[in-house]
C-alpha cells in the first residue's frame, strides 16, 4: 500500500463492488470515470500530470483492428467468436474502453496470436499517437 503522501487523487469512483476511492499516484493521472470504471475518461478527474493511457487503448484497438481485418471477419462475428457485446468490441477498437485480461486473452486467442503478438509493438504506436497531432472533426 501506499502512502497518502505519494499520492494526489482521491476521487469517488462507483463501480460494482460499491463506492471506492481512486488512489492515483503522483505524476500519474486519474481516469476513474463514476458511471463506468473500466472506461476512460479524461476529463473526470483533472490534474497537472502527464501520464496518460488514451493512446495506448487506441494503439490497442487498432492492433486488434488490423488483426481482425486480416482476417475478413466483421466486428460483429469477431465479437460472437470472443463471446463478447459487438458494441462494447468497438468501443475497444476505438480506444474507449478497457479490456481485461480476460477478454485479452480470449480477444488473442480468437486471433490466433500470442499475447506477446498481440501486445508487440504498442508502446511505439501509442507514442506515435501521442506525437501526431489531433484530428479536427469539423473536417
Amino acid at each position: 500500500m501506499r502512502s497518502s503522501s505519494s499520492l494526489h487523487c482521491f476521487c469517488p469512483v462507483v463501480s460494482t463492488a460499491g463506492l471506492l476511492l481512486c488512489a492515483v499516484p503522483k505524476g500519474f493521472d486519474c481516469y476513474a470515470n463514476s458511471a463506468y470504471s473500466n472506461t476512460v475518461d479524461p476529463n473526470t478527474c483533472k490534474s497537472q500530470h502527464s501520464f496518460k493511457v488514451q493512446e495506448y487503448l487506441l494503439a490497442l484497438g487498432q492492433r486488434i483492428r488490423e488483426l481482425r481485418l486480416k482476417k475478413r471477419w466483421s466486428q460483429e462475428g469477431f465479437a460472437d467468436i470472443v463471446g463478447v457485446h459487438r458494441t462494447w468490441m468497438g468501443a475497444v477498437e476505438r480506444g474507449e474502453s478497457n479490456a481485461s485480461f480476460t477478454n485479452l486473452v480470449l480477444i488473442s486467442r480468437a486471433l490466433g496470436v500470442t499475447l506477446s503478438q498481440l501486445l508487440s509493438g504498442l508502446e511505439k504506436k501509442a507514442e506515435a499517437l501521442r506525437a501526431a497531432p489531433a484530428k479536427d472533426p469539423k473536417r
